[in-house]
């Protein structure tokens, strides 16, 4: 809701209130004339009625104003939200897109996170976020809900909402995924959950820079190696429905594939830009060289016998990173 349409119906009361205090005021005036003789002409009555008015709207106008305060501080701690995403307690609402691409609303249950978080204080989220909850008796909900940072930065789901909705969705389906477990399943599993949605989530941005990164690549066999790391990537996703945590996978989502974009990029800039092609071809055999070692990786993640291909990336990890500075280096040299 604005704050313009806030305002006006607290003017609109306070009109009203005076209204009624005039009426109040007439009526008594009348009585006690009727009952005590006195004529309500005359001029000390008068001037008794217009003083006790006066008083009774500057009253009003204070509690109006102190009114007005403690909503507006009401509102900067828990701001207002779009009236579709409000639901009773206990219950939150999120937007996702179905298998067709159509958005829809999600209302879930957050007995169990509630139940959680009485018992626990605060409960771990994705991205190395916490959850927490204001009133350790009360139900929780959109606006009492709080999301916090390891640096003790922290706002409410509501706030959230408003400032970046992506995130409030990403964070509301991720509550929705583990809402129906019980508080013993979560205690047992909750770091598991969170590395899955973490992985799937990197997995998905990964695919999408190698996808971007495909339209300034001129050499079809660097493409055709891109498009098989996206697949690697993509079958891999199904690993992540069955695996707990898993370091290898944590690494090659969070060190090793941002090696490669690296590479990539530092081989598509000479491809597009320098004319020495000595220095191309260079680029080029530690790109084919760092695909074989990446793919060799995405082969032990799927087969046990395939063990080595991950160590070999392992022990090739610091050439890899020199790589990445000095292509750096040398795509701003020029």
């Amino acid at each position: 809701m604005k704050e313009k349409e806030r305002v006006s119906p607290l003017f609109r009361l306070v009109f009203g209130a005076g209204a009624v205090i005039f009426g109040l005021l007439l009526i008594l005036f009348v009585l006690t004339s009727s009952l005590t003789g006195i004529s309500m002409s005359l001029q000390g009555v008068k001037d008794l009625f217009t003083s006790l008015f006066v008083i009774s709207i500057y009253v009003l106008a204070a509690l109006a104003l102190f009114g007005f305060i403690m909503a507006a501080i009401a509102m900067k701690k828990n701001p207002s939200v779009s009236s579709s995403m409000v639901v009773r307690d206990n219950y939150l609402k999120y937007d996702y897109t179905d298998k067709d691409g159509k958005k829809k609303k999600k209302t879930f249950s957050l007995v169990n996170i509630n139940k959680y978080l009485e018992s626990h204080g605060q409960m771990k989220l994705i991205d190395d976020l916490i959850l927490s909850k204001e009133g350790h008796d009360s139900k929780a909900s959109i606006r009492n809900l709080m999301v916090g940072t390891e640096e003790g930065e922290k706002k409410s789901l509501a706030t959230v909402y408003n400032e970046d909705p992506a995130e409030y969705q990403r964070i509301a389906a991720f509550l929705d995924h583990i809402s129906a477990r019980d508080e013993i399943n979560l205690e047992f599993r909750l770091n598991t959950y969170i590395f899955r949605e973490n992985m799937a989530e990197e997995g998905q941005k990964l695919q999408a820079s190698l996808r971007n990164q495909l339209r300034n690549i001129q050499d079809e066999v660097v493409c055709s190696r891109i498009i098989e790391t996206i697949q690697e990537l993509q079958k891999a996703e199904q690993l992540l429905s069955d695996a707990g945590y898993d370091d290898r996978l944590r690494k090659l989502y969070m060190n090793y594939m941002p090696m490669l974009t690296g590479i990539i990029e530092t081989f598509g800039g000479l491809d597009r830009n320098d004319q020495d092609l000595k220095r191309k071809e260079k680029a080029r055999t530690e790109l084919m060289q760092t695909f074989d070692l990446i793919l060799a990786a995405f082969a032990s993640l799927n087969d046990q016998k395939e063990e080595e291909g991950f160590d070999r990336l392992e022990a090739a990890s610091d050439t890899l990173e020199k790589i990445v500075q000095t292509g750096h280096e040398e795509v701003r040299n020029g």
